[in-house]
């Protein structure tokens, strides 16, 4: 990794920025049927947030939101969850214009299972 992360991710980063997407060193999770992020995952949606207000290139930012439990209700927490993460980086100062926060199709994880970058000059697909 180019940079130095905390001493609680043992020096690693949290998030690596790449061409086509956010890696994260580990996953931004939601508490269990809320809308609301782990407090052990706020500083990594910091970063994401900053990372994203502060590159110039970036067109696009597409996030994925995903929700366990039965496929109903998943898709139904998943939707609420998408809005929330929507709103708060907005309010972090990340443009509308940019950044689409949508559901995962599928249950999965109580987390952030995705975050797409377009670039200024890049072919979206």
């Amino acid at each position: 990794p180019k940079s130095v992360g905390s001493r609680e991710d043992e020096g690693c980063p949290m998030i690596e920025v790449l061409a086509d997407a956010i890696k994260l060193a580990r996953p931004i999770v939601f508490m269990s049927d809320s809308v609301t992020v782990e407090g052990t995952s706020r500083a990594a949606l910091a970063a994401v947030a900053k990372a994203i207000r502060d590159d110039k290139t970036l067109k696009s930012v597409v996030m994925e939101v995903s929700a366990s439990g039965d496929k109903r209700a998943a898709k139904g927490l998943a939707k609420k969850r998408a809005q929330a993460l929507q709103k708060l980086l907005v309010d972090a100062g990340i443009s509308k214009k940019v950044l689409k926060v949508k559901p995962a199709k599928e249950p999965g994880r109580d987390e952030i299972s995705r975050i797409d970058l377009v670039r200024s000059g890049a072919k979206s697909s």
